[in-house]
Parts: C-alpha cells; structure tokens; sequence
C-alpha cells in the first residue's frame, strides 16, 4: 500500500472509529450538530456495545471496467465489546468467485482465542487460488468447534521473548484503554465543534454528518496528535510523529489525484444503529485520463450484549501443531506432483 493510499484509508478509518461507537441520544429541539454530539457523548458513556455489522460494495469501478466480482460484495458479522473483553465474528463471504473462510475472534481472561476450522479453511482457500487440489477434510474434521489460545500458541511455537512482546501489547489495563478512550472523546468533540453546521443534517430520527477531504485530513492529524500525546498509549508514538509531520505535503499529494473524498454518518435512534457512506472518485495512478470510483457502506444495529467468555471446546498446541505440520505436508505432496519429470 503506497502513502496515497495508507493516508485515504487512515481518514477513513478514524471517521469511521467516531461512527463505529455512537448510540442514539435523542431530545426535541436541539440542532443536527448539538444532536450529533449529545450521541457521541452517549456513545463514550457506554462500557459495553453488541452489533451486527455489514460491509458492503456499491460499486467499484477503474477506467473503462466494472470489478463487477467486487460490486455488490457483502461482508457481515457481529461484536460484543466491552473496555476488557471483545467477541468478533466474521462471517463466510464470497468476492471475485472465492468464499473466504469464517472468523471468530474472542478476547477473555487476558487471552485471545481463534476458531482452529479457521485455518485449515484458510490454507484450503489459498491451496485453491493458486491451482492445487488438496483434500483437508480430514484436518478439518479434527478441529471442527474447537478454539485455540493464541497465547500458549505463542508461546510454545515462536517462543518466550516474541509471547512477552504479545502479552505486553495483548494485556494493556482496561483502565489504560478506558483513559484513552476519554481522551479521544474530548478531542473528537472539539474537531466536531469546529465543524461547518452545514455538515450537519436531520432527517426523521437519524442524523447525519458528512466530511470532505480537508475536514478528514484535519481528523487524521486530530487522531494522530491525541494519541502521540497520550500518557495512556504503549504504542509506537514515534511512528505516529512521523506521520504527522509529513501528514500536510503527502495528503496534498493524495488530495491531487482525486476529484472527491468524503465519508457521511448516519446514526439511527437506536444504540449501535449506524451507517457509513464511502465515496471516491479520481485519477488512477501512472495513468492521464483513467478514473475510479468507488462506493462502499459500513452499517451496523444494536443487539443485545452478552460478555465474552473462553470457549469451552479448547485444542491443545501440541495437537494444532500436528494438524498443521499435515496440512502442509499434503500441500508439499501436491505441489510436488504438480510438476512433470
């Protein structure tokens, strides 16, 4: 991914970190900005949130050409969140003729568990795309419902000094997290309140905000600054320092080859009920007159919590590892009598 790139896709996603935690909030008479952020406020007041999310892909088109395998794409899922523990689905979706594999992710008791099916699958996806015929019903079968902890995983299989790396970044304090939160509360509250009213609409019940390519450019340096000062981030503050003071000269070069960037939230009367409109449209790269444009959709509703918890069908590291170690023998087999002697 080149810097054009990485900067478009980090405005995005830090408009959509705002949307992707507003609740509804409603009071009759306030204005669409002052309704607006009354459900951000009510959103950072949450300590859990449960939705079900659905990415979509109105359209994607470069120059003369339809991706028409990436047009009408639908990715969807679920999450249970809370300031300690998370649960993440991602359910089975098929783009460009391939169906990827199911994910669930969940975080309880300081650790992180994965669906072990989810590798087998992967590798039997990746076998596929690249012309091998593989049987893995076998493995499969030997980890279907099971989950496996990706500490122990860690731990055993790349070693005590890579696991201490993980447990430090993996086992941050939700007090930590909690205190960082609030901190981005505050100063995506003051971005907003500098915002154009203008930008600002009601419609029914929902309200909606709509960001062009300079107020996202001012939300990415707002993100960035936040974080890079904050007492409360373990991460790489230097990297971020970096990308804030080359942030101005590499978004006018981004901002150069597009004719239009901009993000519109919709937040519903419900909590955790939310849609997020995506349009580009622009010069491609290396290129005089070709275009792209391209629409995507993030939506999501509220659905009742529940609190992650360890999955109770564990598989042993030892055992994962000998199913692993017979995939690839059998990938290796097949590659191997792919080739004509």
């Amino acid at each position: 991914m080149n810097k054009t790139q990485k900067l478009i896709v980090g405005g995005v996603s830090a408009v959509a970190l705002i949307g992707g935690g507003i609740f509804a909030y409603t009071q009759m008479g306030q204005t669409a900005e002052t309704l607006f952020l009354s459900r951000l406020s009510e959103n950072y007041a949450q300590k859990e949130i449960a939705t079900n999310f659905t990415f979509s892909v109105d359209k994607f088109d470069v120059g003369d050409i339809s991706y028409n395998g990436f047009d009408n794409v639908k990715i969807s899922g679920s999450i249970h969140s809370s300031t300690e523990d998370f649960d993440f689905t991602l359910n089975s979706f098929e783009v460009a003729g391939f169906k990827t594999p199911k994910a669930h992710l969940i975080k309880a008791n300081e650790d992180l568990y994965i669906n072990a099916e989810l590798i087998p699958t992967f590798l039997e996806f990746q076998t596929t795309s690249a012309g091998l015929s593989v049987d893995f019903s076998e493995s499969s079968k030997v980890v279907e419902g099971k989950y496996f902890s990706v500490g122990d995983a860690i731990k055993e299989l790349a070693g005590q000094e890579v696991y201490d790396e993980f447990e430090k970044v993996f086992k941050q304090s939700g007090e930590e997290n909690a205190a960082l939160k609030k901190e981005m509360e505050a100063s995506y509250k003051t971005f907003l309140s500098n915002i154009d009213a203008k930008a600002f609409a009601k419609s029914g019940s929902d309200v909606t905000l709509t960001l062009g390519a300079e107020d996202i450019k001012k939300l990415v340096k707002t993100s960035f600054e936040t974080i890079a000062n904050s007492e409360h981030y373990e991460g790489d503050k230097d990297s971020i320092k970096s990308s804030i003071a080359s942030l101005e000269s590499s978004y006018e070069e981004a901002l150069g080859k597009l004719d239009k960037l901009e993000v519109s939230l919709t937040l519903g009367e419900k909590p955790g009920d939310m849609s997020t409109k995506i349009t580009i449209e622009g010069k491609v790269e290396g290129t005089t007159d070709a275009k792209i444009e391209a629409v995507v959709r993030y939506e999501s509703e509220a659905i009742p919590y529940q609190k992650p918890t360890k999955p109770e069908n564990m598989i042993g590291t030892s055992e994962l590892n000998s199913v692993i170690t017979d995939i690839y023998s059998k990938i290796y087999e097949s590659s191997y009598s792919s080739y004509n002697y």
